[in-house]
């Protein structure tokens, strides 16, 4: 890191006497690096790479003279398959290549300090002053259309090339003779996923490996390109796109016409924020196909990370698939009419379940919904800038320089009338430098960048409402299959995907990662609580369906939303004869009840209060069916739950009879619990069952559920319930 960082303030780039920039040291140093990589030892080539790719992070146009060179050394290190750092360093090449043509960021050698300036015959001295910028402007990179085409070839060839060869291969072998008298030996690589002792005539076989590289090396290109990647709504798209209904096109439009960004401009300029205002007027200056592609690749990439989704749903939706039953060879190989599907459904298992690609998915997702640019974490940076700032003052040095400016006073070599500049105010003895002023310029444009994934998602809710209001078929779909995916990805259809279609796939997507068998992916998928800061508003429509799970009923309701069907699952028994794959679900779909924005939507009106309040008081039924190792987790999941229901309590006004209603249902329902018969000592330890109808049975139940029930009643009711009660 360190070798990387030097060749980075090396390669810099900077202003140049046309008027331009340059970067000599990004010269000197690519055909250096770049030389012979083939031929060197692994060791050597690791260590080129990384200069190459501290090389290139802010060095400009300059990049675009040495294309030929960095694109054979990605090649290269993108290609490598037994040397894992080798490969990563490839990968953040890839990443600093793109965010260097497509990002715009100051010059760093511009931002050096002044000794002087000079205001006609005069020169200022500028030592021990902060930095401004009045008639000394900062030079920024801004990328141009060679750059942005230079980008669009990168993420075709590197980052969407190890997806679409994932497919090809697939389809290659299709064109095969595949006559039932004839079988494919699978061959064994590692890492493959193959069917020991048996020739399977399927088209095609999983590398676990090989998804692996190929999911890692989109979300690097993700990563350096997130900033230029558009959104492609409806209004957007069909006032001059496509003349077919959206809605009978399902997921996708066919696009008929030429893309226009002057139209484009022109009737949407109003509704864009400034960040969409910015992209839309660089991508003007690339090409057709360019500004084509990057228009709607957003939506293609949620739409492809919905369909991995689904499948790794499909195939982890019962307990049956991670605990062997029905899944042995001879249990799969079954009539010859059936081999071929039941092994592509056994490979697809294994590609399903494996962790890496699970852990792969949910980061891809993360990136496509909540960042807008290259960098990351820009808060941290603020608040690091911030402490710098307030580092400025020297007290010991300003304290000795009034020491010496008091003794100069006093034998007249120093006038007090001079300029006297007075330590009060916030700024007052600090002197700020232009790096320092420059960085926070750079970190208010990674603001708006931050600002515009909150905006961007706001935008496209409102042009949602305001349009027909037919509901569009789900992206996300538990009938997908592998064959399809391979399809899909092989394909190089011209169709756009509605991009908040693909990021409501995704988020079914998460859902259904959050119940998945592994818990290293469950704990992955976490990451939908920072998602639904995006779009909280989805998390309304998905409430019933988490509450109908905790409630085991949700028998005709398996997928949606990505949450299997826990009533199912409650009849389903492993090899063991007990219900794991139920307790895995019901841990996922807890942590999903204890994100703080479900736990708002829950809050948020009296009905789902009182549904709220009927599930969580039947919890010690659905904790009794658990395996005993389980009863303790899922007891801490609902406590986790409890807790952020009880801190974001709140009374809501009751202003309709149909609210009033609700709050009184709710009540009686708490009241009618706590009339419980007298229980003998063995029924100490029973539960308390809720029928179907919303009553409470009069059974003994747990103390810990007559406490939670207790807290609800004297937290429900309120001053004005008091008042009706006396009236």
């Amino acid at each position: 890191k360190d070798i990387s960082a030097l060749c980075q303030a090396i390669c810099c780039a900077r202003n140049s006497e046309d008027g331009g920039s340059s970067s000599p040291g990004l010269d000197a140093l690519v055909p250096i690096l770049s030389d012979d990589l083939c031929h060197q030892s692994q060791e050597t080539a690791l260590y080129r790479i990384r200069c190459l790719s501290g090389a290139v992070r802010n060095a400009g146009h300059s990049v675009l003279d040495h294309r030929e060179s960095i694109s054979q050394a990605l090649k290269y290190a993108l290609s490598i398959t037994d040397n894992k750092h080798l490969f990563k360093a490839g990968c953040k090449l890839l990443r600093h290549t793109l965010s260097s043509q497509c990002d715009t960021y100051p010059l760093m050698p511009d931002c050096t300090p002044r000794m002087a300036a000079s205001e006609g015959d005069i020169k200022e001295n500028l030592i021990g002053k902060s930095a401004q910028l009045r008639d000394d402007p900062i030079q920024w990179h801004i990328p141009n259309g060679k750059q942005i085409d230079f980008t669009y070839h990168l993420i075709e060839k590197h980052g969407l090339g190890g997806i679409h060869d994932l497919g090809k291969a697939s389809v290659e072998t299709t064109a095969m003779d595949t006559d039932s008298d004839t079988s494919i030996e699978i061959i064994e690589t590692p890492g493959t996923e193959k069917v020991a002792g048996i020739k399977s005539d399927i088209p095609y076989t999983v590398d676990l490996p090989q998804w692996r590289r190929a999911l890692r090396i989109l979300r690097y290109t993700i990563r350096g390109c997130a900033g230029i990647l558009l959104d492609a709504d409806d209004e957007a798209i069909f006032s001059y796109l496509s003349p077919l209904d959206p809605v009978k096109q399902g997921a996708g439009v066919d696009l008929s016409g030429k893309l226009s960004f002057a139209s484009f401009n022109d009737d949407c300029d109003n509704d864009l924020v400034p960040h969409e205002k910015a992209v839309t007027s660089l991508l003007q200056s690339s090409t057709a196909d360019t500004q084509k592609a990057l228009f709607g690749m957003r939506g293609r990439l949620c739409a492809m990370i919905s369909s991995l989704a689904s499948l790794i749903a499909r195939e982890t939706a019962d307990c049956h698939t991670h605990t062997g039953t029905g899944s042995s060879p001879e249990e799969h190989a079954g009539s010859d009419s059936d081999s071929k599907v039941n092994r592509s459904e056994m490979f697809a298992k294994s590609l399903s379940i494996d962790r890496k690609v699970c852990e792969e998915v949910t980061e891809l997702s993360s990136l496509l919904l909540t960042r807008r640019g290259s960098s990351f974490r820009c808060q941290d940076a603020k608040a690091i800038w911030k402490a710098q700032k307030q580092m400025l003052t020297d007290f010991v040095l300003a304290s000795q320089a009034e020491t010496v400016a008091s003794a100069l006073q006093r034998v007249s070599l120093y006038s007090v009338a001079e300029n006297n500049v007075y330590k009060d105010g916030e700024g007052g003895g600090k002197c700020i430098s232009r790096r320092l002023l420059a960085i926070r310029l750079n970190l208010f444009h990674q603001g708006v960048q931050r600002n515009a994934s909150y905006e961007i998602p706001r935008r496209m809710r409102r042009k949602s409402k305001s349009g027909s209001g037919l509901m569009r078929p789900s992206l996300f779909t538990l009938d997908t299959t592998l064959q399809q995916l391979l399809c899909s990805f092989s394909s190089s259809s011209n169709t756009y995907v509605l991009a908040l279609d693909g990021y409501e796939g995704i988020i079914d997507g998460l859902f259904s990662l959050s119940c998945h068998p592994n818990v290293q992916v469950r704990c992955a998928a976490t990451i939908i609580d920072y998602a639904l800061t995006r779009f909280g508003w989805m998390a309304r429509s998905r409430v019933s369906r988490i509450l109908s799970a905790l409630s085991l009923k949700d028998e005709e309701m398996r997928g949606k939303f990505g949450i299997p069907s826990c009533s199912q699952l409650s009849r389903q028994l492993d090899a063991q004869g007990k219900r794991t794959r139920l307790a895995e679900v019901l841990k996922g779909v807890c942590s999903l009840t204890a994100v703080p924005r479900t736990i708002k939507e829950i809050l948020g009106t009296e009905t789902t209060r009182l549904s709220f309040v009927k599930t969580f008081c039947g919890t010690q039924k659905l904790i009794a069916i658990l395996p005993p190792e389980e009863m303790q987790k899922m007891i801490l999941y609902f406590h986790s739950i409890f807790s952020q229901f009880r801190n974001r309590f709140f009374s809501l006004p009751r202003i309709t009879k149909d609210q009033q209603r609700d709050h009184e249902s709710c009540i009686t329902f708490l009241l009618d619990i706590l009339v419980v018969q007298e229980s003998t000592p063995e029924e100490k330890d029973g539960q308390c069952d809720v029928a179907d109808n919303g009553t409470a049975e009069a059974s003994s139940m747990h103390w810990r559920n007559r406490l939670i029930v207790g807290w609800f009643i004297t937290s429900y009711i309120d001053t004005e319930d008091l008042l009706m009660d006396d009236q």
